[in-house]
Parts: C-alpha cells; sequence; structure tokens
C-alpha cells in the first residue's frame, strides 16, 4: 500500500514505488493518473525528482560510494534534529 495522507501523497507515493521498483511498466495510463490525481504541475515535479534521484544512486552505484556514516546536513542552517 502506498504511503501518504492525502490522495495526492498516495499516488505520488505509488507512482514512485512503480518507478524505483519497475521503471519498464510506467505507462501512459500511469502518468496521466498521476497527473488526475495531483495535477500536472505536482505530477512532473514528482518524476523528475524521482528519475534523478534514482539516477544518482545508479551513478553513486556505478562508482560504489560509500554510504555517509553519519548525516552529513546535520550542521546546515535549519536542520531538525531526528530522534
Amino acid at each position: 500500500a502506498a504511503g501518504g495522507r492525502t490522495k495526492m501523497e498516495k499516488a505520488a507515493f505509488a507512482f514512485v514505488r512503480k518507478q524505483a521498483k519497475e521503471p519498464w511498466t510506467i505507462t501512459d495510463a500511469d502518468v496521466k493518473q498521476l497527473e488526475a490525481d495531483a495535477g500536472p504541475d505536482i505530477a512532473w515535479q514528482v518524476i523528475w525528482w524521482a528519475a534523478r534521484c534514482h539516477y544518482m544512486t545508479k551513478v553513486a552505484d556505478a562508482f560504489q560510494l560509500p554510504l555517509e556514516s553519519e548525516n552529513p546536513f546535520r550542521a546546515m542552517p535549519g536542520a531538525k534534529m531526528v530522534k
């Protein structure tokens, strides 16, 4: 089941999950459904950011870059500590 509280969030999470696990199965109907549930602007932001993140993960994997052992963004202004 997709996460999220609103219909838009649920649609976004479901789309991104499908894009991550089986990107070759994404169809025009999936995109149209995401646009219908989230609106065209949000839909394309979801698609673009998810695709970019998946791509960057593949690049990092290809170069065998290690994960950070600590949060590198912790000291940034506005960062919130999560317990």
